[in-house]
């Protein structure tokens, strides 16, 4: 992705139609990471929304990945939404595997991969830290 030039800023897309963004909540939201790359979440009072933070950090993978992050394995912990895992998917990357402590998140993150891939692709657990990961090493592996 290195040497791509991109016109966007990662951010939440709020359309201008009317509805009262800030007192309400849309069922849905979309993301923008950068380059061209949008993902669809359900709001869900329970699973935290994407933060500026994960947004920076989505960013920050879209601009530094390559073919051999890509082909690496990645581990998103705290994964929440999926966000993270859900975007390494879009990029190409087979071997993704996320965790959360909450079942609340992860049910939630497989119902995103279902809404923006329509396979399951991604390995998720419910897990304090490493508990449950299997023993196994990965390239990547991002905590937000």
């Amino acid at each position: 992705m290195l040497g791509l030039i991109d016109h966007g800023v990662p951010g939440w897309s709020q359309p201008n139609d009317g509805f009262d963004y800030l007192n309400s909540q849309p069922s849905t939201y979309e993301v923008y990471f950068g380059l061209g790359q949008r993902l669809v979440f359900l709001n869900a009072f329970n699973v935290f929304k994407i933060s500026l933070a994960g947004l920076k950090l989505g960013d920050y993978l879209v601009r530094t990945s390559d073919a051999t992050t890509l082909n690496g394995s990645f581990l998103d912990v705290g994964t929440g939404s999926g966000a993270h895992a859900l975007f390494m998917q879009k990029l190409g990357k087979k071997k993704i595997m996320a965790i959360d402590i909450c079942g609340a998140s992860i049910d939630q993150a497989k119902t995103h991969e279902k809404i923006n891939f329509k396979s399951g692709e991604i390995t998720f657990h419910t897990s304090n830290l490493f508990e449950k990961v299997p023993l196994q090493k990965f390239q990547t592996i991002v905590f937000n």
